[in-house]
Parts: structure tokens; C-alpha cells; sequence
């Protein structure tokens, strides 16, 4: 199973580098290593891949996402976990504090890159990787027709809800558009 784990920076400077120091003892970094081949099929040398667990959760590789919000200095350890990044700069100017766009952007692109389930930490300080095993699996569960699943530290989504139902409505607050995409889900899934 193919993880997605999205870091919003939209909190205080001191928030924003505890959230990133929270999760790093959390995870661990997989990596392997790999042939490579000349146009003869020689191995003439090799190269590391790698990807992260994260520490008690079974049968999973996980990829980190990280948004800087418009306005927002990047924490100075945004670089101690490899990720994909998404700064939000001029012309962006209201890509602020919990932006739709947030959600959508992390959904959306950990689903490009493979995700099945994609993880927004809302609050790290909550964040328990045993609530978080407990989601993934009912998400996962192929007689459960859940596809999205929140608690107060994160809001879990699966890539059948953004086939099925689609993303937040981003002239909404993230709030309405999430209470929006829940109906929508009812309608759709069931």
C-alpha cells in the first residue's frame, strides 16, 4: 500500500519546524539498491531508490508532500525529510492559513505519484500512528465502503474518493468544502 503523507505549513514559525521534528522519529528511510544497465542488458552500475515507513504501520511505503503557504518562510529543516514541494508566491496571494487548494494539491499529487491513501496531518501535537493504522485499515477494508475518514489530527482520503467524488470546491472554506465533499460521498459511494 502506497502512502501520502501531506505537511501543511500554516502554522506559527516555532508550529511549522515542530511538526517536521514531530514526525521525523516517526519514519524511517528504506533504501535500495539498484542496477544499472548498459544497452547490452551489463550491469555497469548501481544507483539507490529509497522510501519511508513509517514505525508501526505494516505493509506500506510512504512519500512526503510539504506546502508552504503564501507568505509563510519555510521552516528551516523543511529539507531533514525528502519530499515533493509546493511553494505558494506571488499571484498566490490568497493561498493562505487552510486553503482548499491545500487539500487538493496533496491529494492530487500523491495520487499522481502512486498514493492510495493520502494523509493531511491537520495537527501534529494529535497526530498517534495507531489512530492512523486504524483509518488506513477501514479505508483499505475492500467490505467497507468508507473513502474518507478524519479525527482531530488528520484527514484521510482515498484515491477512489477523488475518482468518484472529485476535490474540494476551492471558492469554499476548507470547512464547507469538506462537509460539501462528505455529502457528495454519501450521494456517490454510499
Amino acid at each position: 500500500m502506497n502512502l501520502a503523507i501531506i505537511l501543511t505549513h500554516n502554522k506559527t514559525d516555532a508550529d511549522n519546524i515542530a511538526q517536521i521534528e514531530t514526525l521525523k522519529p516517526l519514519i524511517e528511510k528504506q533504501t535500495i539498491l539498484n542496477d544499472e544497465f548498459d544497452e547490452q542488458g551489463n550491469v555497469v552500475g548501481q544507483f539507490e531508490t529509497y522510501y519511508y515507513t513509517i514505525k508501526g504501520l505494516i505493509g506500506h511505503e510512504a512519500k512526503f508532500y510539504q506546502i508552504i503557504p503564501f507568505g509563510v518562510i519555510s521552516p528551516p529543516n523543511l529539507y531533514d525529510i525528502d519530499s515533493h514541494k509546493v511553494f505558494y508566491g506571488d499571484g498566490d496571494e490568497d493561498k493562505t492559513d487552510d486553503h482548499p487548494r491545500f487539500f487538493n494539491w496533496g491529494l492530487k499529487r500523491g495520487t499522481d505519484n502512486g498514493a492510495e491513501i493520502v494523509v493531511h496531518i491537520e495537527d501534529i501535537t494529535k497526530f498517534s500512528v495507531e489512530d492512523l493504522a486504524i483509518q488506513v485499515n477501514t479505508l483499505i477494508d475492500p467490505t467497507d465502503k468508507t473513502e474518507y475518514t478524519e479525527d482531530l489530527s488528520v484527514k484521510v482520503a482515498s484515491l477512489t474518493l477523488l475518482k468518484e467524488v472529485g476535490q474540494l470546491d476551492e471558492t469554499k472554506t476548507k470547512q464547507e468544502a469538506i462537509e460539501e465533499l462528505k455529502g457528495k460521498l454519501e450521494v456517490t459511494i454510499g
